[in-house]
């Protein structure tokens, strides 16, 4: 077997969370995370590759540069995330070497969009030849270059590095492959659907295809939902509608959850012990269960939820692949074990929604989809006194609302 070319430190791990951390990530977690993603690309592009971990693991120094030099690699970078009042990436190397590629890769860091601080070595105590970071002076003849994409504690790098991380760490890519003279291809997605993405249906495209296919009338309103929250993060929503009558059966929860639950995603408890209801979620409202559901595919792709997540949400948020997930056909063998749950999710039910035909139902004699839900406030009490469906709401009509439900809650 050959000696690979270059290995990967994913920086901290184990009882070491890095003091590059905050409320959205640990900086062990990041780093193995960019580290995992990097050596995936460099294995495509047939660079050859290891990692000094590829898990959550506590290395001491020792340990680490060990296995740095005992890997015969040329090259070594080390992932880390900054914090200390600062901002914008930087990347370190030995004083022993003029730091060619630790420019290269700052430079392609910087042509992505982030900040760039400096490139810089440090010696130890102020001695001329000795390097002060211990992965420079105990890594032997490899060429090794800290790298700092962004400060944790900085409020403009924390956002740039949550929706830019992919692109910082495929620009190290580029970098490595310029410097090492390895064939380098950009990432081929072409072919697959964005997660975070322009959404290509609407609310009443969404609800007729749920009446089309017998859906219940809580699963059709639950569309508003999803394009309320689809419009907030920017995640299609018409694709987690379609998600969510794959997990619900178009609301009519086949399985062991049940309507009243408002789990809408099949989302489950932080340390369930099987797959029974009691293993599963519930959600106070409609509108918690569908923001539920984004917040935990926000834990996939990296994004910051909407209010106070649910617990499972960070227990996802943990995973080593946490925050990697960029295409719906990536949720295959994560969010399901079925390699092709996400194919599913497009083929069989996000391209017959986007097929489906908009009625007017005042033309057809159609039942409109609201009027279910119009015969049930009436019978409780709340009276709507028009069938005005598809009408914008007047102030004057949603205080009369309003005071309809607070004189059925005052007597109930």
């Amino acid at each position: 077997m050959s000696k690979p070319i270059l290995i990967i430190d994913a920086g901290h791990g184990g009882k070491d969370s890095g003091g590059g951390s905050n409320k959205y990530w640990l900086e062990k977690n990041f780093s193995l995370k960019i580290s995992l993603y990097q050596h995936k690309r460099f294995k495509e592009l047939g660079l050859g590759c290891v990692l000094t971990r590829d898990v959550d693991k506590y290395l001491n120094s020792i340990d680490r540069t060990n296995i740095v030099k005992s890997a015969g690699a040329k090259y070594c970078i080390s992932n880390h995330l900054n914090s200390g009042g600062g901002v914008g990436a930087e990347t370190i190397h030995s004083i022993h070497n003029k730091g060619e590629l630790a420019k290269m890769i700052l430079n392609e860091i910087v042509n992505t969009g982030q900040v760039k601080r400096r490139v810089f070595t440090k010696t130890l105590n102020n001695s001329k030849d000795i390097d002060y970071y211990y992965m420079h002076r105990l890594t032997g003849n490899v060429e090794t270059v800290i790298i700092e994409y962004g400060f944790a504690d900085h409020k403009e790098d924390t956002m740039r590095l949550l929706e830019n991380w992919e692109k910082y760490a495929e620009a190290v890519v580029k970098a490595i492959c310029k410097y090492t003279g390895t064939y380098y291809k950009e990432p081929d997605f072409k072919n697959h659907m964005l997660i975070q993405d322009q959404m290509e249906s609407n609310v009443y495209q969404m609800q007729q295809w749920a009446k089309n296919n017998k859906a219940t009338s809580k699963f059709v309103s639950a569309a508003l939902f999803y394009i309320k929250y689809g419009e907030l993060t920017g995640i299609r929503g018409d694709v987690l509608y379609s998600q969510s009558a794959k997990e619900t059966g178009f609301g009519r929860y086949m399985g062991n959850v049940s309507e009243d639950m408002n789990n809408f995603a099949g989302i489950k408890i932080k340390r369930p012990t099987g797959d029974e209801k009691y293993d599963h979620e519930s959600f106070l409202s409609m509108d918690d269960g569908v923001r539920a559901h984004f917040n935990h595919v926000a834990a996939y792709i990296g994004t910051i939820p909407i209010g106070e997540p649910h617990d499972r949400y960070y227990v996802v948020n943990s995973m080593s692949w946490a925050g990697t997930i960029r295409y719906v056909e990536q949720l295959g063998g994560k969010w399901a074990p079925n390699i092709n749950y996400g194919k599913s999710i497009i083929n069989d039910y996000l391209e017959p929604l986007l097929q489906t035909d908009v009625y007017d139902s005042n033309e057809t004699g159609n039942e409109h989809w609201a009027l279910d839900v119009f015969n049930r406030l009436n019978s409780a009490g709340i009276t709507v006194h028009e069938k005005r469906f598809d009408d914008s709401i007047t102030r004057g009509e949603a205080m009369a609302l309003v005071y309809n439900l607070y004189k059925v809650m005052k007597n109930m």
